[in-house]
């Protein structure tokens, strides 16, 4: 969030240390991102994982803008490109999630039900399941699709895929 809001003044002459908070920022989260690692599972389950991957894209989202079209590599951290796969496999058939570290055992909790950022890695890793269990997860969850949702959105993941 710091990456987020440091960004968007960094332009702005009466905020000099902008650029220097961001810049720190940006090479504190391969540490963060390490958690990924090996193979894209989240140590703390679905809920969190949630929260630290929906805050890890718009960091992501905010540099490659910023930095015209780089992510500094951050992309490329170790799981980060099959992590969406870690809620895949971490989702029954009946949309109950594997329930540990106090991931909630349904889709239709709020916290872990709110993930847009499958639509974000469906494109950017060209993982249609993704972006499928994403529009199922609101289908079935009673949710509304967020902001979020629309601005990641992607057609890919439907039954011709």
């Amino acid at each position: 969030a710091m990456i987020v809001g440091t960004l968007a003044a960094v332009d702005d002459p009466s905020c000099p240390t902008a650029l220097a908070i961001a810049e720190h920022a940006a090479k504190a989260l391969p540490v963060a991102m390490a958690s990924y690692g090996p193979m894209g599972a989240w140590p703390e389950g679905v809920g969190y994982w949630a929260y630290a991957t929906r805050y890890t894209v718009f960091a992501i989202t905010a540099l490659t803008t910023a930095n015209r079209g780089s992510d500094n590599g951050l992309g490329a951290t170790p799981g980060f490109n099959t992590t969406s796969l870690f809620v895949a496999h971490a989702t029954a058939p009946s949309l109950q999630f594997f329930n540990y570290a106090d991931a909630g055992r349904y889709t239709r909790d709020a916290k872990a039900t709110d993930t847009p950022s499958l639509f974000y890695l469906a494109t950017r890793f060209n993982q249609p399941a993704a972006a499928y269990l994403q529009r199922l997860k609101l289908k079935t969850s009673g949710h509304t699709a967020s902001t979020e949702d629309l601005i990641s959105y992607t057609p890919i993941g439907t039954a011709a895929d």
